[in-house]
């Protein structure tokens, strides 16, 4: 779900990056589960990330799926991850 067709080695540039950075290998896993699960959820383009996706998307871990705190703040943790990633390679966001 991750890749789109325009943008078929973005999660492998993202998780190199993650190893660049001296991730250790459970934390590039949890990354890319969180990140897949987060674009399926809100079904956009792997290159925005929008304030409003990621509330409605906090609001349904929390709401619906009863995950718990440390979970979410994990997954918020990706998200910004991933966000600064895209920022350094200079996709437009939302």
């Amino acid at each position: 779900m991750f890749n789109q067709p325009n943008q078929p080695n973005l999660l492998t540039q993202f998780q190199s990056h993650l190893v660049a950075q001296s991730k250790s290998p459970n934390t590039i896993l949890a990354y890319t589960k969180d990140l897949n699960s987060y674009f399926s959820h809100i079904n956009q383009s792997p290159t925005t990330l929008t304030r409003d996706s990621i509330l409605s998307y906090k609001s349904y871990l929390q709401h619906t799926k009863s995950t718990n705190a440390k979970t979410i703040n994990r997954i918020l943790s990706s998200l910004k991850s991933y966000n600064e990633y895209l920022i350094s390679k200079t996709f437009s966001l939302i």
